[in-house]
């Protein structure tokens, strides 16, 4: 837990997590859906997401999803 009255440092923030296919779907289909909202320094993982959805979907499962 971080203390209250110090400032995070950001570079000591690290984890790993494996997303199953329904959170990766649901992740990139909610960034898409917010993409206007989305903190700067979000924008690669967000494209991670994005291609790894693309890359398991033909062209027009890939425009059906993200309509």
């Amino acid at each position: 837990m971080i203390p209250l009255n110090r400032k995070p440092e950001i570079q000591n923030f690290n984890f790993s997590y494996n997303f199953n296919s329904e959170e990766t779907a649901k992740l990139a289909k909610f960034f898409r859906e917010n993409q206007e909202k989305l903190p700067s320094g979000l924008e690669k993982f967000s494209k991670a997401l994005e291609d790894a959805v693309y890359n398991g979907l033909s062209l027009e499962q890939a425009r059906n999803f993200f309509a």
